[in-house]
């Protein structure tokens, strides 16, 4: 029987001893890999409702992130259910917090928040998603990359898990992503090295020859953030730059940083959206746990229906201007309700 487990800080996971990660210890710290790969889709797919044009390559380049994040969460959730768990997504919905820091205590002191594209929303995605080498500093604490790393070791590690159930798994097609039913620790061993390579957890320069050419998060971001393409500097590989070709500034919506979890006393016109997008919201979630738990197909493409419809309510919100707030106007809330 699939059982549930709550996200622990991945701090707390290391510091569990190798011989002791069993099979509890990877369904734990699948769970917490989920909540934060959940928890960076709200204040990314707010800066790319914001860009009125989503032609613009700004645009294009977040959505890009968007479909690698969700690709990031299969697999999780694939990994989940081979081991014979149940994805808790509702229940990592719930414990998001904006402005706040993310699940897992992932990057101790970032505050991430909801608001607009702009170079200081742009800065803290690259904060995000920083990678593990060259750049990341952390002296001492456990990285995304490391945790990632304990998790493909506890698989290789675990005598007799009960691999691999492949009978909850899903598949889908998102953007250049192929989301497949992993039946081998080394079909295990490559979807983790996907998440590291295309996101935070990443050890390959800008120039390495094995990303072909992409990008990971942290570089795409700071082009955006830095209004300029990188540029590599004379042989070295550890020499780079935001110098290359100008990047250009998307005319967005002025949604500004969200204060608080949830609008205080909002209008009457926002409210209205605000209980829409925050209904389907929850309702994505609920369709998104229920493909894992039971092996529903179905809910899976109901799933990405709703968040589609997402848009709409958000990019109304984007256009309702706060009492008082000069230009400034409302956003989503993202709240399981």
């Amino acid at each position: 029987m699939a059982t549930t487990v709550e996200p622990t800080s991945i701090a707390e996971l290391l510091d569990v001893p190798p011989e002791h990660r069993g099979l509890e210890w990877i369904r734990n710290s699948l769970q917490t890999a989920l909540a934060v790969e959940l928890s960076t889709l709200p204040p990314y797919l707010c800066a790319y409702w914001s860009i009125k044009n989503p032609d613009e390559e700004a645009a294009q380049t977040i959505k890009s992130i968007i479909f690698d994040e969700m690709f990031h969460m299969g697999l999780v959730c694939n990994m989940i259910a081979a081991v014979g768990g149940d994805p808790q997504i509702l229940k990592a919905g719930r414990s998001l917090n904006y402005p706040g820091e993310l699940p897992g205590n992932v990057r101790p002191g970032l505050e991430v928040y909801l608001s607009r594209l702009d170079q200081d929303s742009a800065k803290m995605f690259m904060a995000i998603e920083k990678p593990e080498h060259p750049l990341a500093e952390f002296d001492g604490v456990a990285t995304i990359g490391k945790f990632y790393d304990g998790i493909r070791d506890a698989f290789r590690a675990v005598p007799n898990v009960p691999l691999m159930d492949t009978s909850r798994q899903m598949t889908w097609d998102v953007g250049d992503n192929k989301l497949k039913v992993l039946e081998s620790i080394k079909d295990i061993e490559r979807a983790i090295d996907i998440i590291k390579e295309q996101g935070e957890g990443t050890d390959k320069m800008p120039n390495d020859p094995h990303i072909a050419g992409e990008l990971a998060h942290y570089y795409k971001f700071g082009e955006i953030a830095h209004r300029a393409r990188i540029k590599l500097v004379k042989r070295d590989p550890d020499e780079w730059k935001f110098k290359g070709g100008y990047v250009k500034d998307p005319d967005t919506y002025f949604m500004a940083k969200m204060p608080t979890r949830s609008w205080v006393n909002p209008v009457p016109k926002a409210d209205k959206h605000l209980k829409s997008f925050n209904k389907t919201y929850t309702e994505m979630l609920r369709l998104l746990e229920k493909a894992w738990k039971d092996g529903d197909g179905a809910a899976l493409g109901k799933s990405f229906e709703a968040m589609k419809e997402l848009r709409d309510d958000a990019v109304e919100l984007m256009q309702i201007k706060r009492p008082d707030e000069g230009i400034a106007t409302y956003g989503p809330e993202f709240l399981v309700v």
